[in-house]
């Protein structure tokens, strides 16, 4: 017999770089959020939680726009969400087993629906920040290549920290010559 998960606790929102807490109603300044909770299983099963995130103007689907990966009952899940447009929004969550099992979908906040659980008003696009920390390395992504230096591989690996204060997807782009 199937026994469903949980619904998902201590739902939380986060600004896209996790560090900040949004609290219900609040204005944030970037297109992308956090979303976080517990998620529990009775039989200790593996579950994963699935998020829809609607601007409060549209009621839920019941279809999830993004979910986590599996995590261990008892644990936190989080997904992050790009690419919010200027809104107020609401979102609901619910836990889902390896077997495919829902939970009740549990909405966030102890607002009604129709109030905004969290807004975005991104004033401008702003370019991201440039590179942080620029390092290259060889193909085992531990090795250090000094600057100037030589390796005898046909792979570099090469990391820099990214940001952007809008919260928008980023990629770093090299120029090798």
């Amino acid at each position: 017999t199937a026994v469903p998960p949980n619904a998902p606790l201590n739902l939380l929102q986060k600004t896209s770089n996790g560090l900040a807490v949004i609290q219900a109603g609040d204005t944030i300044a970037q297109a992308a959020a956090r979303f976080r909770a517990l998620v529990v299983h009775p039989r200790t099963e593996i579950v994963k939680l699935q998020v829809e995130v609607k601007p409060t103007s549209s009621a839920f689907t019941g279809s999830p726009d993004k979910e986590s990966g599996f995590v261990d009952s008892g644990s936190y899940a989080e997904v992050q969400i790009f690419g919010f447009p200027n809104d107020g929004y609401h979102w609901q969550a619910r836990t889902v087993d390896s077997k495919g099992t829902l939970s009740a979908w549990t909405s966030y906040g102890a607002n009604v629906e129709t109030d905004a659980d969290f807004t975005v008003n991104v004033p401008v696009n702003t370019a991201p920040t440039a590179p942080g920390l620029p390092e290259q390395y060889r193909s085992d992504g531990v090795t250090a290549i000094a600057v100037g230096g030589a390796t005898s591989q046909s792979t570099v690996v090469f990391h820099a920290f990214l940001g952007d204060a809008d919260g928008d997807s980023i990629r770093l782009e090299l120029e090798l010559k």
